[in-house]
C-alpha cells in the first residue's frame, strides 16, 4: 500500500483483495485500524516498511556506509533502488505512462501551479534540465611556471564531495580554469558517479588511497567531515602531495601539531581553507591596519540559521560543534588582522536553542592578544535572518571600520574611499583558489599554513574549555 489517507479504508480493501496466507505491506501514511476477520480467516501477514526500505533513517547505514548482510535483510534501501532501476532498464517496469506533463526547469513555477490548481488531470510531472556540455578545458596561464605534467592544468583529487564542495569549491575551480578534476573519492558510489558526471572527474572511487597514489594528482583537497582532516592530511603529505584541507585542520591541538610536525623539513605544503582572509574588502582592511600602530579592538557578530541537535556538525566525534567546526574561521581572521599571537581566551554562553542538550549554540568569546589588542566573537542562531550573516567592527585610535556581509565596507577617520559596496558578497573563495593556483604555478607556498590551522584550533579548544570551566584559558606558543 503506497498511499496517503486519513481513513483505514485502503488497508481494509487490501486485506479483502489479498489471497490466503499472503502478505500486505504498508509503505504509505495510512490510518491503521486492522479488522480481525480477514486477518484471522486468511492467516494474513501485515507488515510496515519504511519508504525506500530498511536502512532509511539509520545513520550507520546512510552516513557511515554500514550495509546489512543480504542473508539477514534481503531488500535494503539500496538494493530496492538497484532492483527498480534494473527493472526499468529491462523494460519490465514502464514509467512513461506515469508522466502526464513535462516542463523545462525554467518553467518550474507553472508545473507547481498545475499541481496546486489541478486545472486538468495531472498524474506525474517531470522537470527537464538542459543537457550540459562537457566542461570546457581552458588553457592555464600557469603552464610555463608549472612543473612538467601531461596536462597544463593542476590535477586535483577531492577526498569528500559534500554540498560545500559541490556548491562552492568545484564550480569556482571549474570557472577559474586553472584546475583539472582528476579524481574524486566519496563514501557512496552514487555520490561519486554524480560528481564525475557533473564536474568531469576522470575517475571516481570509494578508496581515497587511489587518489594519493595517482601521479596526475598535484593537489589533494580534503573536504570530508572534520574528524578525518588531520589523518588524511598526514597521509597525503607522506605520499608527496600538496594539500588543501577545509577547516578545521584537526579536532584537537595534538592532531594539528602532528600535521605541523610532519611538514617540518618537507618539500610539500599544506594550506587551510580560511577564505575570509582573501575577501577583497578584508584585504583592504588589512592594508589600512598595516598603517596603524595602536592596539585594535574587533567586534565580530555571526548569526547562523538553526540546525537540529542531530546534525553531524554537533556530533562530538565527527563535527566537534560550531565552535570547533566554524568559529575557527573567525578566530583565524581576528589573529591575522591583529598581526600578533593571542594570549588568552574567555567564553560564556551555551545552550539557548537546544535546551536539554550539550550543544553550544549561542556563545560569546573574548580574545586578548600579545600587543594589548582585544577581539570579541558573538555567535548564535537567534535573531532575524534579514541582516547579513556576518558583521565586523574594528576600532583603532580615531579609526572605525565596518564590514557587512563581505559586501559593504565603511571606513570612518580615513582619508580615501570611506565607503565601498560590491555588487554581491565576496567572501574570498575565488581569490583563495586563485592564490593557491598561482602558488603552485610559481613553485611557492600559499600564505595560509598548517601553523595557522593549529592556532585556530588552539583558540577554539580554549573557548570550549572556558565555557565548561567558566575561567579564562591561557594560550601557549
Amino acid at each position: 500500500i503506497c498511499a496517503y489517507s486519513k481513513s483505514p479504508e485502503p488497508i481494509e480493501q487490501a486485506l479483502e483483495m489479498a489471497g490466503r496466507k499472503s502478505r500486505v505491506t504498508l509503505v504509505g501514511a495510512v490510518k491503521i485500524e486492522l479488522p480481525r476477520p480477514p486477518l484471522f480467516k486468511k492467516e494474513l501477514d501485515f507488515l510496515i516498511s519504511t519508504g525506500r526500505g530498511p536502512g532509511l533513517f539509520d545513520p550507520r547505514y546512510e552516513e557511515e556506509g554500514l550495509n546489512y548482510p543480504a542473508e539477514e535483510v534481503r531488500w535494503t534501501e539500496t538494493r530496492n533502488m538497484e532492483e527498480f532501476l534494473w527493472l526499468v532498464a529491462e523494460g519490465k517496469v514502464e514509467v512513461k505512462p506515469l508522466i502526464s506533463h513535462l516542463f523545462p526547469i525554467e518553467k518550474a513555477a507553472r508545473a507547481y501551479e498545475r499541481l496546486v490548481n489541478r486545472s486538468e488531470e495531472t498524474l506525474g510531472i517531470c522537470l527537464e534540465y538542459p543537457h550540459a556540455a562537457p566542461p570546457e578545458v581552458k588553457p592555464s596561464p600557469l603552464t610555463s611556471a608549472s612543473p612538467a605534467k601531461t596536462s597544463p592544468q593542476i590535477g586535483v583529487g577531492f577526498i569528500g564531495c559534500g554540498s560545500f564542495s559541490r556548491m562552492v569549491l568545484l564550480p569556482l575551480m571549474r570557472d577559474l580554469g586553472y584546475y583539472r578534476f582528476q579524481a574524486v573519492a566519496t563514501r557512496t558510489r552514487e555520490s561519486g558517479i554524480r560528481a564525475k558526471d557533473d564536474f568531469g572527474f576522470v575517475q571516481a572511487t570509494l578508496d581515497y588511497r587511489r587518489i594519493l597514489e595517482d601521479p596526475l594528482v598535484d593537489l589533494v583537497v580534503i573536504a570530508t567531515r572534520h574528524d578525518l582532516h588531520a589523518q588524511l592530511a598526514i597521509e597525503a603529505l607522506e605520499r608527496g602531495k600538496n594539500v588543501y584541507v577545509e577547516k578545521p585542520l584537526g579536532m584537537t591541538v595534538a592532531e594539528c601539531q602532528g600535521v605541523v610536525d610532519r611538514l617540518e623539513g618537507s618539500a610539500q605544503w599544506l594550506t587551510v581553507g580560511f577564505n575570509r582572509r582573501f575577501s577583497p574588502l578584508v584585504s583592504r582592511i588589512k592594508n589600512v591596519l598595516s598603517r596603524v600602530e595602536n592596539p585594535i579592538m574587533i567586534n565580530y557578530r555571526v548569526v547562523r540559521g538553526f540546525l537540529p541537535a542531530s546534525f553531524w556538525v554537533y556530533d562530538p566525534k565527527q563535527g566537534g560543534g560550531r565552535i570547533l567546526g566554524e568559529a575557527v574561521h573567525f578566530f583565524d581572521l581576528m589573529r591575522w588582522l591583529v598581526g600578533v599571537e593571542p594570549t588568552s581566551v574567555f567564553a560564556s554562553g551555551g545552550t539557548l536553542s537546544h535546551i536539554g542538550t550539550q550543544v553550544h549554540d549561542n556563545f560569546m568569546v573574548n580574545v586578548q592578544f600579545a600587543n594589548g589588542s582585544l577581539a570579541s566573537l558573538f555567535y548564535g542562531d537567534l535573531g532575524s535572518p534579514d541582516l547579513p550573516v556576518e558583521r565586523m567592527e574594528l576600532f583603532a585610535g580615531n579609526l572605525t571600520i565596518l564590514l557587512d556581509g563581505f559586501q559593504e565596507l565603511t571606513v570612518k577617520g580615513w582619508q580615501t574611499q570611506p565607503h565601498l559596496r560590491l555588487p554581491e558578497p565576496q567572501a574570498g573563495y575565488k581569490e583563495e583558489l586563485r592564490h593557491i593556483a598561482e602558488a603552485i604555478g610559481e613553485d611557492k607556498r600559499p600564505s595560509v599554513t598548517a601553523r595557522d590551522g593549529l592556532w585556530a584550533t588552539k583558540m577554539s579548544v580554549a573557548a570550549i574549555e572556558a565555557l565548561q570551566t567558566g575561567k579564562p584559558q591561557p594560550l601557549q606558543k
